[in-house]
């Protein structure tokens, strides 16, 4: 299936996951932040969002212009995520979801991790030795940098989990 297939999957699983309030248990509504955004950039240019104002514990994804066209949930990088799980457990969920009947979340996505701000996707994908046509293969890249320390680790294992969609 085409990237631009696959990631329409996971932007529609990512609405229906990221309601922008639910009903409180007593009265009223509660705000429910994002599960993840997904912003689309060229991956042959270091050109990413500012995202100075990142809620903690937001999980910015990085999507090849080829497969998504506009951002999805970016209007809401500021709220905080702290009541959600960590980034590496939600990008784990991400990518290797077991398909239910309701939503049928691609399984062949395959996920880099961004070390710096100033290194491309490209550069990223060629620094763990992986050549994948972007317009085939549905890529999420993952800015390690505002994942918090204790967690990056763990989250570039998630992003390596993924490297046998590649081969």
């Amino acid at each position: 299936m085409p990237a631009a297939a696959d990631i329409s999957q996971l932007v529609a699983w990512l609405a229906a996951s990221s309601p922008a309030k639910r009903p409180a248990p007593m009265h009223g509504y509660v705000q429910v932040p994002n599960y993840a955004c997904l912003w689309p950039v060229n991956p042959a240019v270091a050109d990413y969002p500012d995202l100075s104002g990142l809620g903690e514990r937001q999980m910015p994804l990085y999507v090849p212009t080829v497969a998504l066209a506009a951002p999805v949930m970016d209007q809401r990088l500021g709220w905080s995520c702290a009541a959600l799980p960590a980034v590496s457990e939600r990008l784990h969920h991400m990518l290797h979801h077991v398909p239910e009947t309701r939503w049928d979340v691609p399984g062949d996505v395959l996920a880099v991790g961004i070390a710096s701000p100033a290194t491309t996707i490209n550069a990223a994908l060629a620094a763990e030795g992986l050549s994948v046509d972007l317009t085939e293969a549905a890529l999420l890249a993952v800015p390690l940098y505002t994942v918090t320390a204790s967690d990056r680790a763990r989250t570039l294992e998630v992003c390596r989990s993924t490297y046998a969609v590649a081969a």
